[in-house]
C-alpha cells in the first residue's frame, strides 16, 4: 500500500489468528455478527500462517491501498480513528490497462486511485463510488472482486475479515 508520510509516523498489517479474530469482534461487537448476516472463515497467508483477518494500523501517518480487489469477500471494522473507503463494481476496470496480480489480490496503477498523489481524474479516472468515512465501531462489507481503495487516517486501525463466500454478496454498511 501507499503511505503518505508527513514527518514521523508508521504503518503495518498484522495478520491475527482465527481464533483471536473472533475474540476481537466478541469484545468490541459482540452483535456484528448478527447485523452484517455472514461470518468470518480461516486463509492461510503467504507464509502458510492461518488467519482469520488483518489489522491496519496507522499511527501519525496516513496511508492508502491501491486500487485492488480481493479472492475473497471482506469486512472492515473500524477500531479506531476514521479510514475512507472507495468502491468499484467488478466490471468497471479492466485488468489489461496496466493491472498486476499479486498472491490473489488484482491491483490498478495509482492514477486511477483517488487517495494516491499520482491519481489523474483526466488521464485515468475513478469510475466508482463516492467515498464512504467510517468512524470507530463502524463496518463496510464488500463482496469478491469488487474494486476498492481504502484510506486510512493518522491514528487510527481497522481489522479486515475475509467472509464465507455464501453470505456476503452484496454491499452493506453495518453502523453502531
Amino acid at each position: 500500500p501507499g503511505v503518505d508520510v508527513k514527518g514521523e509516523g508508521w504503518y503495518i498489517q498484522v495478520p491475527i489468528s482465527y481464533d483471536h479474530t473472533l475474540w476481537i469482534i466478541d469484545q468490541i461487537a459482540p452483535k456484528l455478527w448478527e447485523k452484517a448476516g455472514a461470518k468470518a472463515k480461516k486463509v492461510k497467508g503467504m507464509d502458510g500462517f492461518e488467519r482469520g483477518s488483518l489489522a491496519f494500523m496507522n499511527m501519525k501517518t496516513s496511508s492508502y491501498t491501491k486500487v485492488h480487489k480481493d479472492a475473497s469477500s471482506t469486512l472492515l471494522l473500524v477500531t479506531a480513528g476514521t479510514r475512507k473507503i472507495w468502491l468499484a463494481e467488478p466490471h468497471l476496470y479492466a485488468v489489461d490497462k496496466g493491472g498486476w496480480n499479486c498472491m490473489g489480490t488484482t491491483m490498478l496503477p495509482d492514477c486511477h486511485n483517488p487517495a494516491a498523489p499520482e491519481y489523474d481524474p483526466v488521464k485515468c479516472g475513478w469510475k466508482g463510488s463516492e467515498p464512504v468515512t467510517l468512524k470507530t465501531g463502524e463496518a463496510i462489507m464488500f463482496p469478491k472482486e469488487w474494486w476498492h481503495v481504502v484510506k486510512g487516517e493518522p491514528e487510527s486501525i481497522a481489522i479486515g475479515i475475509d467472509l464465507s463466500e455464501a453470505e456476503a454478496c452484496t454491499v452493506k454498511r453495518i453502523q453502531n
